[in-house]
């Protein structure tokens, strides 16, 4: 028995190498108790998810239900009632941060307080707009991404949507206190007299939950571009058939209605119609600019924004369960 539950493992760590220790634990604990049935009902699930992509989640509930909950947990989660499975705690974020110019036009150092409301705020994943790598006019800031990852956000990744100032890459980021993995971008439509529009996306593994996140950042001036863009993006929502997702964007919406499109998920701004204004210029019309659209396993149970004038827009947050 303790060869095939070897060889499971081996099976499983070939296509993720992640939660080796949840794995072990759970197995270990089986042996102890002598419990082959359940040993033999898990290597059958997972035989049947590897299939499906979903074998460390179902790997993760087995654990829960035969440990009590004991096995792979953080600080983080915490039991729901009395039946010993746990749930995970996320904090995630989008923050456009003005390609390190505070709201009255002045260069910032990334190093000092945009880091720490980053750091103060307990985000886990982090969407970034506005990020500009390498560029000298730009404050004393030069590598961004690396500048606001630190220590904080072990991973972290920069897409490049265009070359500015002839030297000065500029695109999106992601900061990510868990591991992204394959990184993808596509170009949105776009009108040829506008900046490059993109859509990141990477998928984080979370106690054996894959989400797929992405980062994206829409016309301002062509109104009709941006209802192609965000028609882009929900297609692209929908065709994940149900699976988790995260969506940090500034949206540069003209009207709220405009979040409509994405109604058969949930959007934080305008969760059950409170809305908050990210964007700090007063006198530039509507101000709900900021928006993350949600898969609907997510349980919402906090949103709020984090008001800065490092930047002309504030950091707009939620807090999540799974």
């Amino acid at each position: 028995m303790f060869i095939i539950l070897v060889l499971y493992i081996y099976i499983i760590l070939s296509e993720y190498m992640v939660n080796m220790y949840t794995i072990i634990l759970c197995g270990v604990n089986m042996l102890i108790k002598r419990n082959i049935s359940v040993l033999l009902i898990v290597i059958i699930l997972g035989i049947i998810a590897y299939q499906h992509k979903y074998v460390f989640s179902l790997i993760n509930l087995s654990c829960d239900i035969i440990t009590g909950g004991k096995v792979g947990t953080s600080g983080s989660n915490k039991d729901i009632g009395n039946n010993h499975i746990s749930r995970t705690q996320l904090r995630v974020a989008t923050f456009n941060i003005c390609s390190g110019y505070n709201l009255f036009g002045k260069p910032m150092d990334l190093s000092g307080r945009s880091r720490d409301y980053l750091i103060e705020g307990g985000f886990d994943i982090v969407g970034l707009q506005e990020v500009r790598q390498n560029s000298p006019a730009y404050g004393t800031t030069k590598d961004q991404i690396t500048t606001l990852a630190q220590d904080t956000f072990p991973f972290k990744r920069f897409y490049n949507s265009t070359t500015v100032e002839d030297t000065a890459d500029y695109g999106l980021g992601l900061l990510s206190k868990y591991e992204a993995v394959r990184h993808n971008q596509y170009t949105l439509p776009n009108h040829e007299a506008s900046e490059p529009r993109i859509l990141t996306q990477s998928e984080v593994f979370i106690r054996g939950k894959r989400i797929f996140v992405f980062v994206t950042h829409l016309e301002w001036n062509y109104d009709s571009y941006r209802q192609k863009q965000m028609s882009f993006i929900r297609d692209k929502l929908d065709s994940l058939k149900g699976q988790s997702f995260i969506v940090f964007g500034d949206w540069n919406v003209k009207s709220n209605s405009e979040y409509n499109i994405f109604s058969d998920y949930k959007i934080v701004n305008g969760y059950n119609n409170v809305w908050y204004s990210t964007y700090n210029k007063t006198a530039d019309g509507l101000r709900t600019l900021d928006n993350i659209i949600l898969s609907n396993d997510f349980k919402i149970n906090k949103i709020d924004m984090i008001y800065t004038e490092d930047s002309d827009h504030s950091a707009l947050y939620v807090d999540l369960e799974f």
